[in-house]
């Protein structure tokens, strides 16, 4: 029995990152604290505060401040959603080489949010970020080259920085290069190497890689046949799904591999997905 695959890649914009630390080597014990005590606030939810700690140190040069700063214009959190801000802010760290607001500023510039809308600047800055090892911008970076979205379309370039991203742990880079490899689109199809890849996003929770590695369970593609298995994955797959294909999708699989299975089948599957716990 051949069941349907999620084949497409997820090309999503990875989203605004926060700047956990970084200050100067030589910022004083100070202004480290007044940092975490930033981070603290924002937190508890106390945005305000966050936004009036961070904002003395961003006036100051700090990086990190300057990021945090960016990306609660974007959210609104302490203040009216404001993208001129958020880009302003964003640019003062990008300027300095912090890659986390070279990979926030690209994506302002990829949605148009406080400045006009240029996927090829985005691209320049995600590759700034990326070269830099900032996952979140290797993963967009890979994107933009999967589908020829501010650079000319390019399958080994997007395999190369999704590699990159993927070797970081980023689940939707790990997914998209399983659908490479089970597509050979490419490379030389190899299923092992799909469900390998599958596996280390579907272990993050990722629903499309659950849902295709439920479905080399089925097929017994880089992986043993194995319906119990197959069908704890797409039943993960459901259970965490985001968007509404991917839940269809999984949903009708899953219908079509239970008419095939045994009740006590079923139940040992449903028992183990009961059980599992993403990767730590």
């Amino acid at each position: 029995m051949r069941m349907t695959w999620v084949m497409a890649a997820v090309l999503a914009l990875a989203g605004p990152a926060w700047a956990q630390s970084n200050l100067p080597s030589d910022g004083t014990p100070q202004e480290k604290q007044q940092f975490e005590a930033g981070k603290a606030a924002h937190d508890a939810g106390n945005y305000a505060e966050a936004l009036r700690l961070w904002t003395d140190l961003g006036n100051k040069g700090f990086s990190g401040a300057e990021v945090n700063l960016c990306v609660m214009y974007e959210n609104g959190e302490g203040t009216p959603v404001d993208y001129a801000a958020a880009a302003s802010w964003c640019r003062k760290s990008a300027d300095q080489g912090f890659a986390a607001g070279q990979g926030n500023l690209g994506i302002l510039y990829a949605n148009g949010y406080g400045v006009p809308k240029d996927e090829v600047v985005a691209a320049q800055w995600y590759r700034k970020a990326a070269e830099q090892g900032y996952v979140d911008a290797q993963y967009n970076l890979g994107a933009d080259y999967d589908v020829g979205r501010g650079v000319p379309q390019d399958d080994l370039q997007a395999i190369a920085w999704y590699r990159k991203a993927a070797d970081q742990g980023d689940a939707a880079s790990q997914y998209n290069l399983g659908v490479f490899y089970a597509t050979g689109r490419s490379v030389t199809r190899d299923y092992a190497q799909a469900a390998a890849w599958y596996r280390k996003s579907a272990d993050q929770g990722y629903a499309d890689a659950q849902n295709n590695l439920g479905v080399l369970y089925i097929d017994g593609h880089g992986v043993p046949a194995d319906k119990v298995e197959a069908y704890m994955w797409i039943t993960l797959a459901i259970a965490h799904a985001e968007f509404p294909d991917t839940l269809d999708r999984a949903t009708q699989t899953k219908a079509k591999l239970a008419g095939t299975m045994t009740a006590a089948e079923i139940a040992a599957a449903e028992r183990e997905a009961a059980a599992w716990k993403p990767a730590p």
